[in-house]
Order: structure tokens, then C-alpha cells, then sequence
């Protein structure tokens, strides 16, 4: 992450800034993995106003901390997939985990961000449940 901040501007003035601020707010978007995104509860966190921290996140990483949050969110449900047992209802509950409700919305974006079904994500760990 570190060198994602350090590369991605040209004020070097609002470099250490900018790097505070997400570093704080990523902190605290991994700890608020599996509940509903909040730009409130997380600029209460980490004391910074919704503005500034939609400018520092699209400086560094060209992207909203929502979109950054759901991004996590899918990668730890990606990783609950590789090591859970293939049952039926299995994705929808790690989906539901992972803070997401609608489970068609979860399947677009997990497709969309690893290329493939999390059903196919789960199946390839070959673990199968009676």
C-alpha cells in the first residue's frame, strides 16, 4: 500500500497526509469487514471529514473508500471460499458473512473482480460436505 500512496501524486507536500488519513481509514475498513459500509461510522473512526477522505482515496488508489471496502470484503469472502467445504448454501452464507445482502449483486462483483464464480471458487477446493 505503501508505495501505491508514495507513487500516485505530485504534491509531495500531501503525500505524508494523504498517507496518514488512508492508511488510518483502510485500518479501519478491514475492521468493519462483514457489516454494512458506513461513510459516517468511518469517518467517526478515524476522525476525518467524508470529503477528505474521498479525495485521498481516489489520489491514491483511483478509487471511493466504499469501493475499496467492498473490494476487501470480497477478497476475505474469496478466502473463506478456497478453505470452506462445498454445501449446498455454502456461498450465499459467506457471502451473507461478508456483509453481503444481495446475493446476485455479490456474484456480479465477485465475477467481475476475480473472473470466475465464487461456486466455482469453492468447488476447486475439492472438500465435500455429506
Amino acid at each position: 500500500m505503501e508505495a501505491i500512496l508514495s507513487s500516485s501524486s505530485d504534491d509531495g507536500d500531501r503525500e505524508p497526509y494523504r498517507f496518514q488519513i488512508v492508511s488510518r481509514a483502510d485500518r479501519a475498513l478491514r475492521s468493519l469487514v462483514g457489516d454494512k459500509y458506513s461513510s459516517k461510522t468511518l469517518c467517526e473512526m478515524i476522525g476525518v471529514s467524508g470529503r477528505s477522505v474521498q479525495i485521498h482515496f481516489r489520489e491514491a488508489f483511483g478509487m471511493s473508500p466504499k469501493t475499496w471496502f467492498t473490494k476487501l470484503s470480497l477478497n476475505q469472502a474469496r478466502s473463506r471460499l478456497l478453505s470452506a467445504e462445498s454445501r449446498p448454501g455454502a456461498v450465499a452464507g459467506i457471502a451473507i458473512e461478508f456483509g453481503f445482502d444481495h446475493l446476485g449483486r455479490f456474484s456480479e462483483r465477485y465475477r467481475d473482480l476475480f473472473d470466475e464464480l465464487s461456486l466455482e471458487t469453492l468447488k476447486r477446493n475439492g472438500t465435500m460436505s455429506e
